[in-house]
């Protein structure tokens, strides 16, 4: 996944139980992959192995996902209510390389 700074994401996933997801490193620091809604409009390319981008709802459980393929590119856009994405790699453990266009961090609550 894409780390973002703490003041521009989310550390979690916002949802409860066994849905809540919180993000850490391998030596235990807190990261901060759920982009904000200023996440709309940036430009995911894949540049090596294979990237998903998940768009959806803070705290629920439903998102709508997008694969791409190295050279495959996405432009994230959000649809009411959504105010979220998250760019990862697909479900296997794997890392990846991305070109992103039009995604400058913003405070949260600022977009």
């Amino acid at each position: 996944m894409i780390a973002w700074p703490s003041w521009s994401a989310y550390s979690d996933n916002g949802r409860n139980g066994n849905d809540a997801r919180i993000v850490y490193s391998l030596d235990g620091e807190q990261l901060f992959p759920y982009m904000g809604a200023w996440a709309n409009g940036c430009v995911v390319t894949a540049v090596f192995d294979y990237v998903l981008v998940i768009e959806w709802q803070r705290g629920t459980n439903d998102w709508r996902s997008t694969y791409l393929a190295p050279g495959e590119s996405h432009t994230i856009s959000l649809i009411e209510p959504e105010d979220n994405a998250l760019i990862e790699t697909p479900d296997s453990p794997t890392t990846f390389g991305i070109r992103l266009e039009n995604c400058d961090p913003q405070p949260l609550g600022s977009s």
